[in-house]
């Protein structure tokens, strides 16, 4: 997966990502209304990301680690660097 937006819709979308994440660890302040809002700007703060990798990893799901969340982190601030510059 290349974007937040790939992980995001990858869990079922954001209703079932934010629910997976609720589930995980309810104390972090995700909401079901909340969950669009990052899809749409292709984001996942890094708050976010130890409950995204166990949620993968209980669902079975391949390749959301922490270093992929890292690497597309990374890639999503060059672009909006690039775009700014």
């Amino acid at each position: 997966m290349r974007t937040f937006r790939a992980v995001i819709d990858a869990f079922g979308g954001p209703a079932c990502y934010a629910r997976g994440i609720i589930e995980i660890d309810g104390r972090l302040g995700m909401t079901v209304q909340y969950a669009p809002h990052l899809r749409r700007r292709n984001s996942i703060p890094p708050k976010f990301w130890p409950a995204t990798v166990k949620l993968a990893e209980k669902r079975g799901m391949a390749g959301v680690t922490h270093e992929a969340l890292a690497a597309i982190y990374a890639a999503e601030r060059t672009k909006r660097a690039a775009k700014r510059a």
